[in-house]
C-alpha cells in the first residue's frame, strides 16, 4: 500500500458511496435505501467520525437507482449520513464519473478550489483517475493485491482503520 501525509491545504473529502463506504450487492434490485439489509464497510463509521472533526466530507456517486434523497436514506440507515455535509448523485447532475466534470461540478457547489479537495473511491478510473485530471487529491480503497503501480492515486490503503492512522494529525 502507499502511504504518505496527505497536504496541509486539504479542507475536504469527497466519498464515493457504493463499495467505498457501504457494501453494493449486485444481486440486489433498486434503491439501495429499499433493500431488506444495508452494511457499513469495516472502519468507515470510525474513520468519518474522525476525519469529521477536520474535514468537510461530502458524498459524490454515480448513484445508479438512486436520487440524492434515496442516497441519504441508505447513508441514515447505515447510520452515518451525518458526518456529510453534501451529497451528489449523479442522477440528480449533469454528470457522471468518470467525466471529470462530475467533480468540477462539485467543487462549484461547494465552492472549493480542487488543491483543498481530496477524493475517496474504489474504482481506479472512475474516482481516482478522472478526480486527478480535475485537480483532487486521491484516496484509492483497494482491498485486493496490487498488480499496478496506479500512478492517479496519492494514497492506496486497504482498510479504513489504515485511512484513519494515515491522517492522524
Amino acid at each position: 500500500m502507499k502511504h504518505k501525509k496527505p497536504p496541509s491545504e486539504l479542507e475536504a473529502i469527497i466519498f464515493d458511496w457504493g463499495d467505498t463506504l457501504m457494501y453494493d450487492y449486485k444481486d440486489k434490485e433498486g434503491p439501495m435505501c429499499t433493500w431488506d439489509s444495508v452494511k457499513v464497510i469495516e472502519g468507515v463509521t470510525e474513520c468519518l467520525a474522525h476525519l469529521s472533526k477536520k474535514y468537510k466530507l461530502f458524498v459524490g456517486s454515480n448513484s445508479g437507482y438512486s436520487d440524492t434523497e434515496m442516497l441519504i436514506k441508505a447513508l441514515s440507515r447505515g447510520g452515518i449520513n451525518t458526518f456529510f455535509s453534501g451529497f451528489f448523485a449523479s442522477k440528480d447532475m449533469p454528470y457522471e464519473k468518470p467525466d471529470p466534470r462530475f467533480f468540477k461540478y462539485i467543487l462549484e457547489k461547494t465552492a472549493y478550489t480542487p488543491s483543498k479537495v481530496a477524493m475517496c473511491g474504489n474504482d481506479y478510473e472512475k474516482d481516482i483517475v478522472a478526480a486527478k485530471k480535475a485537480g483532487l487529491y486521491t484516496l484509492f480503497y483497494y482491498n485486493k493485491p496490487l498488480k499496478t503501480p496506479y500512478p492517479a492515486a496519492d494514497i492506496i490503503f486497504d482498510d479504513f482503520y489504515t485511512l484513519t492512522k494515515v491522517f492522524e494529525w
